[in-house]
C-alpha cells in the first residue's frame, strides 16, 4: 500500500525518498531494524534511480542507510556505504555539516567493530576535532567524542593518550555540576583503569575509590555494575604494594558475580583470577583452588583472565617450593597474556617480570 502511494506522488524522487527516510527513522526507534534497513535502502534507491545520488538529500539517505546497517550489525556493508557517502559529502558539503560529522562518527564505530583500530582512531580523532570546532572545546558534544576516542585507545593499549582525554571529560562534568553522577563514576573508573595500565597504580586507586563510592550511592552495594570497579581497585591496590587491602575488594567482586551469574559463566573468570592473584602470596592453597576454577570455566579464552589465573598459580606454587612447575605456569601466563593483546599489556609485563625474577 505504502509503495503504491509513493508511486502516485509523481516523478519527484524527493517525495518518495522522504517517505522511506521518515519511515526508516520511525521503524528504527520502534526496534524494527530489518524494516528500517529496507526503507533506508528504498530511500537511497529512489535517488539513484533518478541519477541524483550526489545531492545533499541523496547523500543524507545514503548516510542513513549506513547508520541503519550499523544498527543491524551488517558492518562490512555499512562501511562500504558510509565510505562512499562520505567521499561524496566531502565534495558537496562543508566539513562542519551534520551529515559529514555523523558519517565520520558512524565510520569510527563500524571500523572499530571490524577490528580496524587504526582507521577507527583516525575517524574518532576527526570527529573530536569537528566537535571542538563546531560546538566548542568545553561542550558536551566534544566530551562525548573524547569518551568515544578514549574507549578505542584503551582497546589499543595507548593509555598515555587516554588520561588527558578522560581528565578533560571529568573537568567538563564538574563544570556542569555532574561530578556525583553515574556518568562521573564511569569516567573515574576508566581513568583508574588507564592509570593501572599506565603503570601508576597508586594514582589509579584514588580514581577507582571515588568511582566505587559514586556507584554505591547511585546503585547500591550489590549491583553488578560494581564488579568491574572492584576488580580494578583490587588490582591497583595489589600492584601498589597493598595486597592485604586488595583481597576484600576481590572477594566482594566475586560474591556479587556469583550471586548474579551461573556457576559456569565466563563472567566469573575475571573475579576469580583477581582474587587468586590477591591471595597468592598469603594463601597459596586458596589461590590454587581459585586458579583451577578459572580453568574449568574459562574455556582457555586468554582475554577472560586465564593468563592472570596462570600467574596466580605460578606465584602460589613458588610459595610452596614447587619451582619448576611454577615457572611452567608463568611461561603459560606470558603466552596467554601475549595472545590477549594490548589490553593485557600491564598483566603481561607483570608476568614477564615475575618469570625473569624466578628463572
Amino acid at each position: 500500500m505504502a509503495e503504491g502511494l509513493v508511486r502516485g506522488l509523481g516523478d519527484d524522487p524527493g517525495l518518495g525518498a522522504a517517505f522511506f527516510h521518515t519511515r526508516a527513522t520511525i521503524r528504527l526507534r520502534q526496534g524494527d531494524v530489518d524494516g528500517a534497513v529496507g526503507d533506508a535502502t528504498a530511500a537511497r534507491d529512489a535517488w539513484v534511480a533518478h541519477g541524483s545520488a550526489t545531492t545533499r538529500d541523496a547523500i543524507a539517505a545514503r548516510a542513513q542507510l549506513g547508520a541503519v546497517l550499523v544498527e543491524a550489525g551488517r558492518h562490512e556493508e555499512a562501511r562500504q556505504v558510509l565510505t562512499a557517502a562520505l567521499s561524496d559529502a566531502e565534495r558537496v558539503l562543508p566539513a562542519d555539516h551534520a551529515i559529514v560529522q555523523s558519517t565520520v562518527s558512524n565510520l569510527a564505530v563500524v571500523c572499530g567493530e571490524l577490528g580496524d583500530l587504526a582507521a577507527a582512531r583516525g575517524y574518532h580523532e576527526r570527529a573530536l576535532a569537528a566537535a571542538r570546532t563546531t560546538f566548542g572545546d568545553d561542550s558536551v558534544e566534544a566530551d562525548e567524542q573524547r569518551l568515544n576516542l578514549s574507549g578505542l585507545l584503551l582497546a589499543e593499549g595507548d593509555v598515555t593518550a587516554v588520561v588527558p582525554l578522560l581528565e578533560a571529560v571529568l573537568a567538563g562534568l564538574g563544570r556542569r555540576g555532574q561530578s556525583a553522577t553515574p556518568d562521573a563514576a564511569m569516567v573515574e573508573s576508566n581513568l583508574g583503569i588507564a592509570l593501572i595500565d599506565g603503570r601508576d597504580p597508586a594514582a589509579a586507586v584514588a580514581h577507582l575509590e571515588r568511582s566505587l563510592a559514586l556507584f554505591e550511592a547511585a546503585l547500591g552495594a550489590d549491583h553488578p555494575q560494581l564488579i568491574g570497579t572492584l576488580i580494578y581497585l583490587a588490582t591497583a591496590l595489589r600492584r601498589s604494594g597493598h595486597g592485604d587491602a586488595a583481597a576484600p575488594h576481590a572477594r566482594r567482586a566475586l560474591a556479587i558475580a556469583e550471586a548474579t551469574y551461573p556457576a559456569t559463566s565466563q563472567r566469573l573468570v575475571k573475579p576469580l583470577a583477581t582474587l587468586a592473584l590477591a591471595v597468592a602470596e598469603a594463601d597459596p592453597p586458596q589461590a590454587r583452588a581459585l586458579a583451577e576454577r578459572v580453568r574449568r570455566v574459562s574455556g582457555g579464552d586468554p582475554s577472560s583472565g586465564d593468563g592472570e589465573a596462570a600467574l596466580a598459580l605460578a606465584i602460589a606454587l613458588a610459595r610452596q617450593d614447587q619451582r619448576p612447575r611454577a615457572r611452567a605456569e608463568a611461561e603459560r601466563a606470558v603466552a596467554l597474556l601475549t595472545e590477549a593483546g594490548p589490553r593485557a599489556a600491564a598483566s603481561l609485563a607483570e608476568a614477564a617480570a615475575w618469570l625473569a625474577a624466578h628463572r
